[in-house]
């Protein structure tokens, strides 16, 4: 049976050592009537933080109070820091936006986070140590990354940063130690200071930007031999990178060209071809292979 507590603002000002005025499932959250949001918040600060919830979470799109349903929206700052016993939260029944700092720092058994599609911001230090975090499938949608969003996280093998973040800041991903792929966005302007350090499994850096985004002081700080790293750059910039402070010690090797393998073909068919229609799609068929109106070659 679900179960809540909500306090009156009065009360709610009186008791600093607890932030939240409603309870459900055992969650914690901060509620606005002037709009019928809810953030969800630490229970306790301290080491004592969620010391009852433990395996799966799972956070609803709306949470009842005692008049009305209120929209869940955030994920507060410091909200499950040092809940060591959770293993995964879902939150992909939610309209939440933002994952606030600390969110999750010291969640040290946490392994995956199913996020939905609305959020666009993860606050500093939002996933900080975390040790067993292995797998992180980030919304299209999302436009920050926080500094030290990632750090000490160990066993995070491989990350897709999406196309509209356009800074990677301070320590993103330092000490992650497993990390061996990494994919930064096209929209990426700048990369700040120690991004990559102490990341000694990478293997491949794939960055979809065509300039080089300017790069901090010791960008990839005591990663061992930078050129043992790969670094996959589009068709066209590989000089530019090469000539790039902080990027020109990568191993840079450029893309292939979008339009390789594509052929000019008419309208008309040449010798040894022939048109046809399939499926309401003008094809060419010559010398064996078929290609469509563009000249791709179709398999």
């Amino acid at each position: 049976m679900r179960k809540f507590t909500l306090f009156f603002a009065a009360l709610y000002c009186t008791l600093a050592a607890q932030a939240w005025n409603l309870q459900v499932d055992g969650i914690c959250y901060n509620v606005n009537w002037s709009d019928y949001t809810a953030t969800v918040t630490y229970e306790t600060k301290g080491t004592d933080n969620y010391k009852n919830l433990s395996g799966n979470v799972t956070i609803p799109a709306t949470v009842r109070g005692d008049l009305t349903d209120f929209t869940v929206v955030a994920i507060g700052d410091s909200a499950f820091m040092k809940a060591k016993n959770i293993t995964q939260v879902d939150l992909s029944a939610t309209s939440i936006t933002k994952i606030g700092k600390y969110a999750f720092d010291t969640c040290t058994k946490l392994s995956n986070v199913n996020f939905p599609p609305s959020v666009t911001s993860l606050g500093n230090n939002a996933f900080y140590y975390c040790l067993k975090l292995a797998t992180l499938n980030l919304p299209d949608d999302l436009q920050t990354v926080g500094a030290q969003c990632f750090m000490y996280c160990h066993s995070l093998i491989a990350l897709r940063i999406p196309d509209k973040v356009t800074k990677i800041k301070t320590n993103t991903f330092a000490d992650c130690v497993a990390l061996q792929y990494l994919e930064l966005p096209v929209e990426l302007q700048e990369v700040g200071y120690n991004f990559i350090y102490k990341c000694n499994a990478l293997q491949i850096i794939t960055i979809h930007a065509t300039v080089p985004p300017t790069i901090g002081d010791y960008g990839y700080g005591s990663i061992n031999n930078p050129k043992s790293i790969t670094l996959r750059v589009p068709y066209g910039s590989k000089s530019l990178y090469q000539e790039a402070s902080g990027w020109k010690d990568f191993n840079i090797e450029e893309m292939k060209n979008p339009n390789e393998g594509i052929e000019e073909v008419s309208q008309q068919p040449k010798a040894n071809s022939q048109k046809l229609i399939k499926n309401g799609q003008l094809l060419i068929e010559r010398n064996g292979k078929t290609y469509n109106a563009l000249g791709a070659e179709i398999k």
